[in-house]
């Protein structure tokens, strides 16, 4: 793994570390604060939230490249949409992806793809995610994400998840 990024950095070839996170309430629940001796109170009927998860992609020379959001979980469909939306930022360029071993990223047609594109895959050492750079920036993400929604819980405001993680990216 370490060899094949030094030679991706060697041949000047643009390396993207990609992963994918799922926002749910549960995101926010286990990370909930609330006042000294007293407990946060929000109704069940406002924090029941569709789960939508995020696929994105960071590099060290621009930071976040690229991102998709879809309804659920990341599928073989999905992965292949954002892989072409990054190609898309890098017409002509050769692309070394960094990814876990998620079978997405190992489909039959995903490998296609990726020759198709001229993406090299790079796969992470099997559970090892602090290897991969991306890990910080979800972290970052994430607890943006919950203080947005504790805001419009407590506001007891409207809101909707896709909107959230967008307001949290930005």
């Amino acid at each position: 793994m370490y060899g094949l990024l030094q030679q991706q950095r060697l041949n000047a070839i643009t390396v993207i570390y990609i992963d994918e996170a799922v926002f749910t309430f549960n995101t926010f629940l286990t990370k909930a604060w609330s006042s000294s001796y007293s407990n946060i109170s929000v109704p069940e009927a406002k924090i029941n939230v569709r789960a939508h998860a995020l696929v994105a992609g960071v590099s060290e020379e621009v930071g976040l490249e690229g991102y998709l959001i879809v309804l659920k979980a990341i599928n073989t469909e999905s992965y292949i949409e954002f892989l072409r939306k990054l190609k898309q930022k890098y017409q002509h360029r050769k692309l070394a992806l960094f990814i876990d071993n998620l079978m997405v990223h190992k489909a039959e047609a995903v490998n296609k793809v990726y020759a198709e594109l001229e993406m090299t895959p790079i796969f992470n050492v099997p559970y090892s995610p602090q290897f991969n750079g991306i890990e910080s920036y979800f972290s970052l993400l994430k607890n943006e994400y919950k203080k947005l929604l504790l805001k419009y819980l407590v506001k007891e405001q409207p809101f909707e998840v896709i909107n959230l993680i967008k307001q949290s990216i930005d």
